[in-house]
């Protein structure tokens, strides 16, 4: 084609050339990626330079460019070639490591804004962090059109063909457009076998040329040619893909996918099994050294002692790494005694140390029963997002967000709530225990239910026991990253979860305040294992949400009611209020006082909203915030699984015995309210 030609089809090219016209897409990045040093300065000088017609050359990219003087940050730098086509030097290096190449991958999916330093991260949480950021001020108009730049004079020693050839793969995947591969210096090597080679990686086109360069810029036919006929074949692929069906959005979100993808496993490449197994070892001979043992005792009833030594009727034993000292403690008040026991060498002795006695320190709740009924109402229907003293900020509704084991109660409170506020009328079972998604399915459906018209109550999928995976979709739940009244499935990995997170983006929802309630039957007595798990929840809701949940006790009339509410007080939770539910066998609204304890849970919520309103917020922030939390949380599932695995590989080959201790108060005295023991003996045998 003549070289006119050719320059004409450039400065008149329209993205509404395709058969589809241009879908959303308002301009074209020609982004050049290449090792430093092999000609991508260069070559945006030259194609300035063919383009200003008659112009003397200008040197526009500098190699290397960098920030300032001395910084080795590079800057993703933009030249505009016509009003809807930019040719973008992304940052390159010498050698790539994962991460590296990560960031690579992210200026590929113009996930690094424009004329920007680009830093290289160092971890997947780093990596994460930045691509979350982008979402502040996304782009989805741009049409990515890679060009791989390399030097002739380098020949493509054979490790690096690997990485080159995974980089196109990676390209394609990607835009969706296989990338232009342009050979620089083509008289300083053999052009002819690199463009074979380049081929043989999948490359489609391979073209050859001569940069111009300040010491050597005379116009000649072929070199203007070759030049101009790179930057045509690039819009002859973005015309020829514009006649398929496209959507800028939805391409966005399956390049994040990919990149998240990449950045989590790169991180479990990086822990190599070989460096965990050693350091695990070394671990083990530490603590095996500094520690014989030790181990937590969970008394029934008695608890004796005498001259620093406790001994406690014991009901369950766990070992413990705890090494703190003994100290004195008042006895209604134990409930956990470690122990510590004694060795020779590998042979156990009768007589054991405490350690640590962990006591339990009885508060008082009050509750907003001195409230009215009548007032209690009025504020819940009166209830408005402006109360705040910044306004709603951008927030139309408050989630009141539901979560807690399957049968401790969450649909009968939320029938409880829809009885006591609608005013009159029969009871109405709403919501059903377990409500599956058909007859046979175990498939559970977040399901919401209206209270008003800016309040909704949502029971969120429960589940008895939970893996660290099936956590990270209760808290996607919690994030509101699964939609209302659709099923929710529990992950099994790091890609299926973060796959779903980036779904939720062509349908999200910035204006629901989120309030997270969580409901507990009383006639379960918190484990000391579950109380672990129940206080990490609470501590993510709060850091996700910035409410400390709402803990309602279901069948408050149980004997347990203050046992378990005092258990939960020392977890931290600021408002802990015990109910009985409504239920069809018991719909008297005569029980004034449990009716305003319902509402007085919905109180509460809205007060915590009005409260939060009453400071600086911003909804799309939070939701960023939010998704950095969950990313990194099924990040970590997976590497903990990892670890996991390793151990379970170490541990078949065998290591350590099992210990048994039990321990016996043979006579207990009580003197001036101090428990003492006469007799007394700890019973610790093994098995090798």
């Amino acid at each position: 084609m003549d070289y006119k030609e050719l320059r004409r089809k450039i400065e008149t090219f329209s993205l509404d050339d395709g058969d589809l016209g241009n879908q959303g897409y308002e301009r074209v990045l020609l982004q050049l990626f290449g090792y430093l040093g092999h000609g991508k300065s260069s070559f945006i000088n030259s194609c300035k330079y063919v383009l200003d017609d008659g112009r003397a050359f200008v040197v526009y990219a500098e190699a290397g460019q960098r920030e300032d003087g001395g910084s080795m940050t590079m800057i993703r730098k933009s030249y505009k070639l016509t009003s809807n086509i930019t040719m973008v030097d992304n940052r390159g290096c010498k050698s790539i490591t994962n991460f590296e190449r990560a960031e690579v991958y992210a200026q590929l999916g113009n996930f690094h804004p424009l004329d920007k330093p680009v830093e290289w991260k160092e971890n997947f949480k780093e990596a994460m962090s930045a691509l979350e950021e982008s979402e502040l001020n996304k782009n989805t108009t741009d049409f990515l059109v890679p060009i791989f730049i390399y030097s002739a004079a380098y020949n493509l020693p054979e490790h690096e063909q690997e990485d080159v050839k995974a980089f196109l793969e990676n390209c394609d995947k990607m835009t969706g457009v296989v990338p232009i591969v342009v050979l620089t210096k083509k008289t300083n090597g053999d052009f002819f076998d690199l463009e074979k080679r380049f081929r043989l990686m999948g490359a489609e086109t391979v073209i050859s040329i001569e940069n111009y360069t300040k010491e050597s810029n005379v116009k000649t036919l072929k070199r203007t040619t070759d030049i101009l006929t790179i930057i045509v074949h690039a819009l002859d692929n973005v015309t020829y893909r514009l006649g398929l069906p496209r959507d800028p959005k939805k391409d966005r979100i399956e390049r994040k996918k990919f990149l998240l993808n990449y950045i989590h496993e790169a991180e479990l490449r990086y822990e190599d099994p070989k460096a965990i197994k050693e350091d695990t070892n070394k671990k083990e001979k530490k603590e095996k050294k500094k520690s014989k043992g030790s181990c937590v005792v969970q008394p029934s009833s008695m608890v004796s002692s005498r001259g620093g030594e406790y001994v406690v009727q014991l009901n369950s034993i766990k070992w413990s790494k705890n090494e703190s000292k003994p100290r004195s403690f008042p006895f209604n008040a134990a409930i956990g005694v470690i122990v510590k026991p004694f060795r020779r060498g590998k042979t156990e002795s009768n007589r054991a140390e405490v350690l640590e006695v962990r006591t339990e320190v009885k508060t008082q709740h009050t509750t907003n029963s001195e409230m009215e009924y009548k007032e209690l109402r009025r504020k819940i229907e009166t209830f408005s997002l402006d109360d705040g003293d910044l306004g709603n900020q951008s927030y139309e509704r408050v989630l009141l967000q539901l979560f807690g084991c399957t049968g401790h109660g969450k649909s009968s409170f939320i029938n409880s709530c829809k009885y006591v506020l609608a005013g009159g009328g029969p009871f109405v079972e709403h919501a059903q225990a377990g409500e599956k998604l058909d007859g046979g399915s175990m498939t559970m459906i977040r399901k919401s239910y209206k209270l008003t018209s800016n309040i909704l109550i949502v029971d969120n999928r429960g589940c008895a026991t939970m893996t660290d995976f099936e956590r990270a979709e209760v808290y996607a739940q919690l994030g509101n990253f699964h939609p209302l009244d659709q099923p929710v499935m529990w992950k099994k990995n790091f890609k299926e979860a973060m796959w779903a997170l980036e779904e939720s983006e062509l349908d999200k929802n910035t204006t629901d305040f989120l309030v997270p309630i969580f409901v507990y039957s009383v006639e379960h007595i918190l484990q000391s294992h579950e109380q672990e798990d129940v206080k990490d929840f609470f501590e993510n809701c709060k850091n996700m949400t910035g409410v400390v949940p709402i803990v309602v006790l279901t069948h408050k009339s149980c004997e347990h009611f203050s046992k378990v509410q005092n258990q939960f007080e020392r977890m931290g939770v600021e408002t802990v209020i015990g109910v009985e539910n409504y239920t069809k066998m018991s719909t008297k609204k005569t029980v004034k006082e449990n009716t305003e304890l319902l509402l007085g849970v919905i109180v509460h919520a809205l007060e915590n909203v009005t409260f939060r309103l009453s400071l600086p917020r911003d909804p799309k922030r939070e939701r960023i915030e939010r998704k950095k939390f969950l990313l990194n949380y099924i990040h970590e599932a997976e590497l903990k699984n990892q670890q996991q695995t390793m151990e379970d590989s170490r541990n078949e080959t065998g290591s350590g015995f099992p210990v048994q201790v039990t321990i016996v108060a043979l006579e207990v005295t009580i003197t001036d309210g101090a428990v003492h023991s006469s007799q007394w003996k700890i019973e610790i045998t093994s098995s090798q």
